[in-house]
């Protein structure tokens, strides 16, 4: 079974709270790593992962 998943995300609201919304959840090319590309939309920047769990990061992801 493949361990994939696909999702829409419809976002609706004033323009500029939308503007405002996309700008904030997006990893920017200047912020992508070797780990990480850019990317519209990123979780870590709605709820970031401690530190402290990166070894973790499976369990943590589930729990949050």
């Amino acid at each position: 079974m493949p361990n994939w998943v696909s999702n829409n995300l419809f976002v609706s609201g004033k323009s500029k709270d939308v503007d405002k919304f996309v700008k904030f959840v997006q990893r920017t090319k200047d912020e992508a790593t070797d780990e990480f590309d850019e990317t519209p939309l990123c979780f870590q920047k709605i709820i970031p992962r401690p530190a402290s769990q990166s070894s973790n990061w499976y369990e943590w992801n589930i729990a949050n």
